[in-house]
């Protein structure tokens, strides 16, 4: 229980008096303060005890400890049971002077003066840990002299002061003042503290020879180290502890928060934590008390605030206390103040001062109203709350509305935590309050005060046992006056007049005020069965819960289940108000409808928007995913025709190829990025039909192909598909020519003559029989010497052109004799039987590019997105460019390995493999090849497992064969062929890229052995691992990799072994395992490709026969 801090004060009520120390210490083992009992006389009060008895304090009998001091001073008691009284531990020490004598004592933890006990029953009390003692101006009391009180006191420095005490026995009045016989000491000494043997003083310290106190007058039977006042029993069990009790045990220290777990290396939460109080380990901590760490406290340390009944530090969510030091405190200093940490007194001379103390009225609250304002902030005083004066300006504690707890870990004189006494108020006022945790509530001598009557305490102390509340002589007209508690408040009572005031609530309780139901108020709902709340901001009329997915109607739309200002980025609003998810391809762009395009109702923006063309403009159709193909006869680009502010800027599109194309990569006829045509293919172009006559449209290739060497147009390959000729006409039948005719460069032998005609405007000559000789007489008299003429010119010309060639001949001959006689001679001849390679490299500026974003990484240099604008030609080729990197673009180290890769690009022409457009060879080399919008075959396929069939992937396997089978055919050894080398053009065709690593082979050799530099390990055959050899069989073998690429979907081939033990796992016969979606087939194929015999590996050729077989009936081979 709590002592008390009176010092020399008194309560001049008696009676109310006795009942506060009764009630506080009855059954009290410790008093945590101060035990003070102090001018306790008889009165004229109506409060009479019989006259030998006196008051009687037989309560006090349970008292073992007093954390502090002990003073009994002026009383009218005749006895005083602290019997059970073991320690005095002088943690608080009252200051004691008397004029009467020649000392001031300071520093006193005993001091007893005017009292008129006989003795002082501390049978029990071996110790008084710190203090001095001061027993003086008692002349009734006996005993005193008899004490032994150097064994008392365990401080060496503490004092003892007696004075005129004992007069009784000095005088000869009383037979008893001397100590029984057993009390004596082992020297034969008796010391004791009263009559008789139960009063003897056993001592514990002067004759013991430990360190600590002994058993009674035992000098070697020695006391724990932990233990005070001694010990006692076969178990020497401590009559009280030095340190902290804990559960029955003497420790040191409380068990602390957290302990070591050695075996775990760390830290953990100890379930026998205790906060020390005094000196007692409880838990939790008395509730008007704050827990700090290992602790409860009073007060939070200086770097702390409270949180709820914590100490934390200052930055956590809690309220940092205005500290209340001395007794004036500038009412400024209460701005914003919610935890005040002292006590809130309020006395006359708060606004009138005090001449004695020299306080100024100014320097505290005065008569404004804007001063008392300044503790509207106030919830909590962690002391007391005292009002006692008389102002008119307040009714009530109105300026303290918002106060919800008053602590109590400092109580008034008299133990009050709230008193309020003669002032003026109407009411209480205190709306807020809810929890006064300890100490006393007092309220009387307010004349005019109401309402308090009605107030059910029980629900606001909480700590009801050791509490009291006393009510008395206050106003008893209030019911006749009318002020009485709103009909709304329950019987729990009330603070003052009005529904805002009410304790409790008899129905419902909204904000601050009661009221008799929630339908009542707009815009609420019932919380609980006794509270309304506020509907969401988001409601606009009623609601059943807190949150804005309650709301019957939305203020201004709904998402989902939820009311919400507006719709998130990727819904829009419908008409009903409600969010709906945008089309999925609007992406993160949003959206003003459910469209699935760009513009009104339909999407704001997308990454890739399919366009159709609409007369002269083109008209954007639909989103896309990133991800997504466009559609056949639509090639992708990035549109950088809009404005920088344009939704659609630097987007990517899919845009209509020319109309001469059926699918492309690029807008325009070219063949380059134009295939296949829709109608024909003449030369490198895409026509619409043939622009010369002479060729024949063949409808199966859609290309425009030569005519026979014996037409001059057609309709087909042979001489008799015709329709005009170059020399003559030669009739299946002359006479029904209906049968058709073919064209020669000479007449038969059956038909020798030549017949000249004119039809229908055309000259055409035909062979005819004999009969028309007669007829043709005439004319060829005319003919024949015009034909001998033109035979003589043209003999003449030839042997003028043979002269000139044998001058020649011997000039040549004569330069030849020259450079012999000089010493010249002429190189051997060795032809190699090769055509000449007439492949053409364009060398551009590097003003025509404009690079793009970089989509990848290759050996010698990083690939960019860019735009190629030839120069003088109104065209842009989108295009991807390699650039070597700045290191080696600056030094010949690795310029030669970089342009063999442009050397073997420029021999590459082909459909499955990518061709190289252009080179720049500026102060960054850049190779300029073509754009595959999809970019590697690995990621690609990795992306896009649930969008991809067995057609499309056997497809694949068919045109990968097909390019490395024409590489072999040009004598091109790839050396790292790998998905990741292979690009997507469109989900119909793959091209091969990345010939960093191939090899142009030399004639007459079909192997290359390499001297060095990285190679891709887990994709080489075994001959290439043991003796760098390569040839088109290893590539065969590296073809078996990728396809197992392809069919798993992206996995990395032997992803567990070390590249150092390839060679060791290949020869010992293991595989890459058989693919999920592969049937034996499939598998059986790849196992071809990686046998350890290269000679006995598939070609090429037969690879691109097989999954062409394969590619005519997917499903059989491949089962997704």
């Amino acid at each position: 229980c709590p002592g008390t801090t009176y010092r020399h004060a008194y309560e001049a009520h008696h009676k109310n008096y006795y009942e506060f120390l009764k009630q506080r210490y009855t059954n009290c083992n410790i008093v945590d303060g101060n035990l003070e009992i102090n001018f306790l006389v008889k009165r004229q009060d109506g409060y009479q005890e019989d006259e030998e008895a006196g008051f009687d304090l037989g309560f006090l009998k349970d008292i073992k400890e007093v954390t502090g001091y002990v003073m009994i001073q002026y009383n009218e008691i005749f006895h005083l049971n602290l019997s059970s009284l073991l320690l005095i531990r002088g943690q608080q020490l009252c200051n004691c002077f008397v004029v009467s004598v020649s000392s001031f004592v300071n520093n006193c933890s005993l001091f007893i003066p005017v009292i008129i006990m006989a003795h002082l029953s501390f049978s029990n009390c071996p110790e008084i840990s710190r203090g001095d003692v001061m027993i003086y101006n008692n002349g009734a009391l006996r005993f005193v002299d008899t004490v032994n009180w150097v064994d008392v006191l365990s401080d060496g420095s503490s004092r003892v002061f007696m004075s005129r005490n004992n007069a009784i026995c000095e005088l000869g009045c009383h037979p008893s003042c001397e100590c029984h016989p057993s009390c004596a000491d082992l020297t034969g000494q008796p010391y004791c503290w009263g009559p008789g043997p139960e009063m003897c003083h056993r001592l514990t310290k002067v004759h013991c020879e430990c360190d600590n106190r002994c058993e009674p007058n035992s000098t070697v039977r020695c006391c724990s180290k932990e233990c005070a006042a001694g010990c006692s029993g076969s178990s020497r069990k401590c009559l009280a502890c030095k340190n902290f009790y804990n559960d029955g045990v003497c420790e040191e220290n409380c068990p602390v928060q957290h302990i070591y777990d050695s075996p775990q290396y760390k830290t953990l939460e100890n379930p026998k934590h205790k906060y020390a109080y005094g000196s007692t380990c409880v838990k939790p901590c008395p509730n008007h008390l704050l827990m700090d760490k290992q602790a409860c406290v009073k007060h939070c340390a200086a770097n702390s605030m409270i949180v709820g009944d914590s100490c934390v530090e200052c930055g956590s969510d809690g309220q940092k206390p205005c500290l209340v030091e001395g007794v004036a405190v500038n009412a400024s200093s209460f701005i914003g103040c919610q935890v005040v940490d002292g006590n809130l007194m309020f006395d006359d001379f708060t606004w009138n001062g005090d001449v004695y103390l020299n306080l100024c009225h100014k320097l505290f609250l005065s008569h404004v109203s804007e001063e008392w304002k300044y503790l509207e902030s106030v919830e909590e005083v962690t002391g007391f709350v005292r009002m006692h004066f008389r102002t008119s300006n307040y009714e009530s504690l109105s300026f303290l509305k918002n106060l919800k707890t008053i602590r109590g870990v400092f109580l008034d004189e008299l133990g009050h935590s709230l008193g309020i006494a003669a002032t003026n108020f109407t009411s209480l006022g205190l709306d807020s309050l809810t929890a006064i945790k300890y100490g006393n509530v007092k309220i009387s001598r307010n004349k005019k005060m109401c309402y308090v009557q009605s107030i059910n305490w029980s629900a606001i102390l909480k700590s009801p046992d050791d509490q009291r509340v006393i009510i008395g002589n206050n106003n008893n007209n209030c019911e006749s006056e009318g002020k009485l508690c709103h009909p709304e408040c329950s019987d729990d009572g009330c603070w003052g007049p009005g529904d805002h005031q009410c304790i409790s609530c008899r129905n419902f309780k909204f904000q601050n005020k009661c009221v008799l139901s929630c339908q009542s108020i707009p815009l609420a709902y019932a919380s609980s069965n006794t509270t309304c709340s506020l509907c969401h901001e988001q409601c606009l009329d009623t609601c059943d819960g807190p949150g804005a997915e309650n709301c019957t109607t939305c203020r201004f739309v709904r998402d989902r289940d939820t009311c919400t200002t507006s719709c998130p980025k990727t819904k829009y609003t419908d008409k009903n108000n409600h969010c709906q998810n945008c089309h999925k391809n609007c992406g993160e762009y949003g959206c003003t409808g459910p469209l699935n395009n760009i513009g009104a109702n339909a999407c704001n923006s997308c990454d890739l928007v399919s366009f159709e063309k609409v007369g002269d403009s083109l008209n954007a159709t639909s989103c896309m995913p990133i991800t997504k193909m466009c559609a056949t006869g639509l090639y992708r680009t990035i549109l950088i025709d809009y404005p920088s502010n344009h939704s659609l800027h630097r987007k990517q599109g899919c845009k209509p190829c020319h109309p001469e194309c059926l699918a492309c990569w690029d807008y325009g006829t070219s063949t380059s990025y134009c295939h296949p045509c829709k109608h024909f293919k003449e030369e490198d172009k895409c026509v619409s039909s043939s622009i010369k006559r002479k060729n024949v449209e063949d409808y199966d290739e859609r290309s425009c192909l030569p005519c026979h060497t014996s037409c001059l147009t057609c309709y087909g390959p042979d001489p008799h598909q015709c329709y005009t000729c170059k020399h003559y006409i030669v009739y299946h039948d002359y006479q029904n020519k209906e049968l058709g005719f073919n064209c020669s460069e000479n007449c038969p032998a059956n038909l020798p003559h030549k017949l000249a005609r004119d039809v229908n405007g055309m000259k055409i000559t035909e062979c005819v029989e004999d009969d028309y000789a007669s007829k043709t007489g005439r004319i060829l008299a005319i003919v024949l010497p015009i034909c001998i003429l033109t035979v003589i010119a043209i003999v003449a010309i030839s042997l003028g052109v043979v002269a000139y060639k044998k001058s020649k001949a011997k000039t040549k001959i004569a330069m030849a004799a020259v450079n012999l006689l000089n010493g010249i001679e002429d190189m051997p001849l060795n032809p190699s039987g090769l055509r000449p390679n007439m492949s053409r490299l364009n060398i551009i500026s590097e003003s025509e590019l404009r690079l793009g974003e970089k989509i990848g990484q290759g050996a010698f240099g990083s690939v960019f997105k860019g735009v190629w604008t030839p120069s003088k030609k109104n065209v842009r080729v989108y295009v991807a460019i390699k650039i070597l990197h700045e290191t080696w673009s600056n030094t010949d180290v690795r310029q030669p390995d970089y342009l063999s890769e442009v050397e073997i690009m420029c021999n590459v022409k082909n459909e499955y493999c990518v061709q190289i457009l252009a080179v720049c060879l500026a102060s960054k080399t850049m190779i300029v090849t073509q754009l595959m919008p999809y970019g590697c075959m690995l990621d690609f396929i990795r992306d896009n497992q649930n969008n991809l069939g067995s057609k499309v992937l056997l497809n694949w396997a068919r045109q990968i064969a097909s390019g490395m089978a024409y590489l072999e055919e040009v004598r091109i050894v790839h050396r790292d062929l790998a998905a990741r080398n292979v690009l997507v053009q469109n989900d119909n065709h793959v091209r091969i890229t990345d010939f960093g690593l191939s090899k142009l082979l030399d004639a007459g050799t079909n192997i290359y052995y390499s001297k060095g530099g990285k190679i891709p390990i887990k994709w080489l055959a075994l001959e290439s691992l043991r003796h760098k050899k390569f040839t088109h069989s290893s590539d065969v073998w590296s073809f078996g990799v990728t396809l197992w690429e392809m069919f798993t979907f992206g996995d990395s081939p032997y992803e567990n072994v070390k590249s150092e033990n390839m060679v060791e796992v290949l020869e010992k016969g293991d595989r890459l395992a058989q693919p999920t979606i592969c049937t034996i087939d499939v598998y059986m194929v790849m196992i071809k490709c990686w046998l350890v015999d290269a000679d006995s590996r598939p070609t090429f050729s037969s690879l691109v026969e097989t999954f062409s077989h394969m590619a005519e009936d997917p499903t059989r081979f491949l089962f997704i």
